[in-house]
């Protein structure tokens, strides 16, 4: 209020609104202290006005008389909002919001004044004011008014700055992402925000991105997979359920064609609905999952063209693949063998145990385990057989067997019948009147018939690892002659 006596009627009102009951000024809830500075060049008003607003209010309040004063604390002291007087000697409320402003200082400002003039209040708001209150009125609710607009303003001041900092760690966690993010809007299609990321998986800049015309857009999804992509981004913008992750072809800028994995969310920009999708690059998994199912192609190719039995078991020993050759020999279907046999049950009853703990050795970390085993067939007939096994790995974890099952009849035939061989030889050696005998390359004796040792007289164990000449040493003769004759 300007003038002697309009401050005095007012300063009046104020001093006899003290000795009323209080009236509320915020709310109950217990809140952080605010600390206020409060221009004006009446230094009886800021007083008396500090009085009324500290009694229900958590407020600090810091006066001072002049702009230049203001200043001066300001540059000692942070505050969380200023009250300023329009009219002051020397620079006025609207010089010192415009000086404010110039030097970056955001903090909250209220200009308080009895000048209820509109055009005053108009060029407060325009210089950043962020509210303009007249001091004229009952006393109660100017300064209740005041009260509420201090709270609101500084309240509203940290919520802008929460939100700044959560768009900033927003921007840099987007910005700094591995991932490609984009948000695009539609009628027509556009790229409304694309990160660094994504510019550099597709070979353009980011405003590259965004500045591409609708057809543009299209051409970045390979043809025969643009019905599906953006038949999705429509049914996520009308909120219809869909698979939120998908893979498409994508079209680079030099016109190589990549695989995209995409995670697509509907949000809104601008208060439409658009789609945000990430974007991974996943050409080199591709690639690489190729190259796995052409080598377990391979593999399958091969191992159907082996004689004997190809296997593999998953962890707890179930069968989950076998070659043809394996059907024919045990005599089972694909189909039996797709519910799950164990491999045990290919195993002989008294081998079982045997076959068991070996199994349990490669589970326990064992390379490879080799033994002969009686193999039983679906008919229940049976043969042996060499069973070769080694643990299965995926992803540095064993997920079961695989292993190779040879017939060995024909070879134990064979071992049989050398076996018979060898013994008729060795009766007819052991039972022939001639002397026979024979040596390893060193010249030492390793089989004597008995008619060898007979017209010796030396036991035949005694020939074994000694040399013809070792019997012509007087001393060995002797005693050789004189043990056990």
């Amino acid at each position: 209020m300007s003038g002697a006596n309009a401050r005095q009627d007012s300063n009046l009102k104020i001093i006899e609104t003290t000795f009323q009951p209080a009236f509320i000024v915020g709310t109950s809830e217990k809140k952080d202290t605010l600390c206020i500075l409060y221009v004006d060049d009446d230094q009886t008003l800021l007083e008396v006005s500090k009085q009324i607003l500290l009694m229900e209010n958590n407020f600090e309040i810091d006066n001072a008389t002049s702009v230049d004063e203001a200043f001066e604390k300001l540059e000692k002291q942070t505050y969380d909002a200023i009250v300023s007087d329009y009219e002051m000697p020397m620079k006025n409320g609207l010089e010192f919001l415009r000086e404010l402003r110039e030097q970056h200082r955001e903090t909250p400002f209220i200009l308080f004044t009895g000048k209820g003039r509109e055009d005053v209040a108009v060029k407060a708001l325009n210089l950043g004011a962020d509210r303009y209150l007249d001091k004229n009125g009952s006393p109660e609710t100017v300064y209740c008014e005041l009260a509420d607009a201090i709270n609101k303003i500084v309240e509203r001041k940290k919520s802008r700055e929460l939100l700044a900092k959560s768009e900033s760690k927003y921007h840099a966690l987007v910005e700094n992402s591995l991932q490609g993010i984009s948000i695009l809007l539609t009628a027509p299609i556009r790229i409304v925000f694309a990160n660094g990321a994504f510019g550099k998986i597709l070979g353009y800049s980011s405003q590259e991105l965004t500045s591409l015309s609708p057809a543009g857009i299209m051409g970045l999804v390979y043809p025969e997979d643009r019905d599906v992509f953006f038949k999705r981004m429509e049914n996520r913008l009308r909120g219809e359920p869909a698979e939120k992750s998908f893979e498409f072809r994508a079209v680079r800028k030099d016109g190589s064609i990549i695989w995209l994995s995409s995670l697509a969310n509907r949000v809104y920009y601008d208060g439409q609905p658009a789609v945000q999708g990430m974007f991974l690059d996943v050409t080199e998994n591709k690639k690489t999952g190729e190259i796995l199912r052409e080598s377990e192609e391979r593999y399958r190719e091969l191992a159907n063209c082996l004689p004997d039995i190809v296997f593999e078991t998953d962890i707890t020993g179930h069968v989950v693949f076998a070659n043809e050759r394996s059907l024919e020999i045990s005599g089972y279907s694909h189909g039996e063998l797709e519910k799950g046999l164990n491999v045990l049950q290919f195993i002989a009853p008294k081998d079982k145990e045997r076959a068991t703990k070996n199994i349990q050795r490669l589970f326990a970390g064992g390379s490879y385990v080799s033994a002969e085993y009686t193999f039983v067939r679906k008919d229940g007939t049976t043969f042996p057989a060499l069973i070769t096994a080694t643990p299965r790995i995926s992803g540095n974890k064993m997920v079961g067997l695989r292993g190779l099952a040879i017939d060995i009849t024909k070879r134990k035939k064979t071992e049989e019948s050398l076996e018979k061989e060898q013994q008729e030889l060795n009766l007819i050696i052991d039972s022939s009147p001639i002397i026979i005998f024979y040596k390893d390359k060193e010249g030492k004796f390793v089989r004597v018939n008995e008619a060898f040792a007979e017209a010796l007289k030396i036991r035949k164990e005694k020939f074994f690892g000694k040399t013809v000449f070792d019997f012509y040493s007087p001393e060995i003769a002797r005693g050789m002659a004189n043990d056990d004759l």
